[in-house]
């Protein structure tokens, strides 16, 4: 577990669980935070090809947004969303390389609700070196990248 929120039933964990000979996203609830189940693996969206991890959620969007990253191999990583409105079904946000993804790794490490709707913060290494990375989504669901030159950590 690398994340924990108030929502769905109570309390919602995330992070990745390691079944097969990869790991897949995975998330646990608890009414009372005493009590966890895990939420049944949905391997289209909490998996699949590679690796995938989620970091961080919190209460916004549609009811819970959860980031991360996906593991393609060849030592990248893309970026990678998931959203929740009760903390049980969880949908993947589609994946737009030009938000997500390009060359080197990009992950997104943490997120929060405020400013226009929600802010996740990570890194960006597809100049060969590990540059801050923002995105920003007013719904959860469509995500932008702040661009560094606009910035200022790039």
């Amino acid at each position: 577990m690398t994340g924990l929120a108030t929502g769905g039933p109570g309390f919602v964990a995330v992070g990745s669980s390691q079944q097969r000979e990869v790991a897949d996203a995975a998330v646990w609830t608890s009414a009372d935070g005493q009590a966890w189940s895990r939420v049944p693996p949905d391997l289209v969206v909490l998996g699949g090809p590679g690796d995938q991890l989620m970091s961080a959620v919190t209460a916004g969007g549609p009811g819970l947004v959860a980031v991360g990253f996906e593991f393609h191999g060849r030592d990248e990583e893309d970026a990678a969303v998931w959203t929740s409105t009760d903390g049980l079904t969880w949908s993947r946000v589609p994946h737009a390389a030009a938000v997500f993804g390009g060359s080197g790794s990009q992950e997104m490490s943490a997120v929060v609700a405020g400013g226009p709707g929600l802010v996740a913060v990570g890194f960006d290494y597809s100049k060969g070196e590990g540059d801050a990375a923002v995105w920003t989504s007013v719904d959860g669901r469509v995500w932008s990248r702040v661009r560094d030159g606009s910035s200022g950590f790039g």
